[in-house]
């Protein structure tokens, strides 16, 4: 047997070191944040991946919406996967000066990547006296008000309070639009919801737009 024939792999081998290789260098910066300028729209924009998740903080740097950092996430990873993605995003989004001077609200938008907290909102609904089940509405008062104050509650918050409360900041949910309402039964998750006592003709809510008012721990 020669040298070359012991010292040379064969070609299926090679092939699977090249492969292994090239998915070590893909991963190389999962996980970890991602910082661009965008100098003619006057943004800065963070982003984090994880396999197919991708998360994004837009911050704006108008005197318009210096204030506002907008979240986009592209995910379906459980929330408590998420937010450790989203801690990543807090801590570097710190790091400039800029825009922890300026952060007073993260917006959401809608909770359809959030499936833990539609359910959240649907069974605090279900729990409260003040919602009419048949009816899919608050017994008095406007929708959107009455989905503030199903927001507000620790178990809707629960992950996310805590998260920003290691940062020495914490939140609170002021405004909600477009408040939705579904029949339990048409939802994905209704299982879940089933599991809280909630009927498949039950009125609940399902989605909004809202977002988080980001105050300091000692205001």
């Amino acid at each position: 047997m020669s040298v070359a024939s012991v010292h040379r792999p064969r070609g299926s081998a090679l092939r699977a070191i090249c492969f292994t290789l090239c998915l070590l260098s893909d991963r190389s910066d999962a996980g970890e944040v991602i910082v661009k300028e965008l100098t003619a729209t006057k943004e800065t924009v963070y982003s984090i991946e994880d396999g197919a998740c991708e998360i994004s903080w837009t911050a704006e740097h108008t005197k318009l919406n210096q204030h506002v950092i907008q979240q986009r996430s592209t995910c379906e990873l459980p929330l408590s996967a998420q937010l450790l993605l989203i801690e990543k995003l807090l801590v570097r989004a710190l790091e400039d000066k800029e825009t922890a001077s300026n952060f007073k609200t993260l917006y959401l938008g809608g909770l359809r990547s959030y499936p833990e907290m539609r359910e959240r909102l649907a069974v605090l609904a279900k729990r409260s006296p003040e919602w009419d089940l048949a009816k899919g509405r608050p017994k008095s008062g406007w929708i959107d008000a009455f989905f503030v104050k199903l927001a507000n509650q620790q178990e809707f918050l629960a992950g996310w309070q805590e998260l920003f409360q290691r940062h020495g900041l914490r939140i609170k949910v002021s405004a909600v639009e477009k408040a939705e309402v579904s029949d339990a039964g048409s939802l994905s998750y209704f299982k879940d919801l089933e599991r809280a006592g909630i009927k498949a003709s039950d009125r609940v809510p399902s989605n909004c737009l809202t977002g988080f008012t980001i105050y300091k721990t000692e205001e």
